[in-house]
């Protein structure tokens, strides 16, 4: 009995072992891990491009193409003043050569996504952060206001109301991350009273004088002399670097200047009194 007893464990002791070698020649197993222990692999999956919000930043309204051109028989519609869209696609041309210029801005043309349809706009004109408003009240207040819409997008700014100077007007300072002082212009246009038909200057002085107040700079009119100026500095590359807006009347002016600062660029105003 003891005999075929040792027998038996000498048998199964032998097919344990041969057992064992044929493990050793084959892949490891693979664990399965619960549910909750599964690593995270998203990261691994192709990231959707960023999406790019544009807002129309003039006044009378962005022609919309079906065409990367300014031409009648393409046009769609005209999108209104502050309206946000998505901008697709590279900066597109019919004549790859050269860009196109309006209002003394130049640039070129992009594809655009609105709720309602697709074409294209003339990029300069879309800007980065949303634009103020066209309320016809107190600039301050504007001013003010859109401080508070630019907070609400989680936008860094800065805002330095208004304080009296020594020559008898105020000023104040909102600071922006805008992309470029072209950029910048085209907010300063609407929310510091630069008139909407004044474009952006080429030359280092633009004078446009009129005795008819054309800027309605103050409360009542016509005066003797309206003087407004531009003046414009260009960096080492030919590139605008600083923009000054002056609005001179008998009864007073302001100087607008945009200048670059760390988070984009500097709209400042600076008042006085005759």
């Amino acid at each position: 009995m003891r005999a075929f007893f040792a027998i038996i464990c000498l048998v199964s002791f032998t097919l344990l072992g041969c057992t064992s070698k044929r493990n050793d020649s084959q892949d490891p197993p693979v664990a399965v891990l619960p549910v909750d222990s599964v690593p995270d692999t998203s990261f691994m999956k192709p990231m959707e491009p960023e999406i790019e919000i544009r807002f129309v930043a003039l006044p009378s309204g962005l022609p919309l193409y079906n065409v990367p051109k300014e031409m009648k028989a393409g046009f769609i519609r005209k999108l209104p003043y502050s309206t946000q869209l998505r901008l697709t696609g590279k900066q597109e041309a019919l004549d790859s050569s050269a860009s196109y210029t309006y209002q003394g801005i130049s640039g070129w043309y992009r594809q655009v996504h609105t709720e309602k349809d697709s074409g294209y706009v003339f990029a300069p004109f879309l800007s980065s952060i949303p634009m103020p408003d066209l309320a016809e009240d107190n600039r301050f207040k504007v001013l003010e206001r859109y401080a508070d819409t630019l907070n609400a997008h989680g936008l860094k700014l800065k805002w330095e109301a208004p304080v009296e100077n020594a020559d008898g007007g105020r000023r104040f300072a909102l600071e922006i991350p805008a992309q470029s002082i072209q950029e910048a212009f085209l907010i300063a246009r609407v929310a510091f009273g630069i008139p909407s038909e004044y474009r952006f200057p080429k030359q280092a002085t633009t004078k446009l004088s009129s005795p008819d107040n054309p800027s309605k700079s103050a409360q009542e009119g016509p005066y003797d002399y309206v003087t407004q100026t531009f003046e414009l500095e260009k960096g080492p590359d030919g590139q605008p670097e600083a923009l000054t807006y002056i609005d001179d009347s008998e009864v007073g002016g302001r100087k607008v200047k945009i200048t670059p600062c760390e988070i984009g660029w500097r709209i400042e105003e600076d008042g006085w009194a005759h």
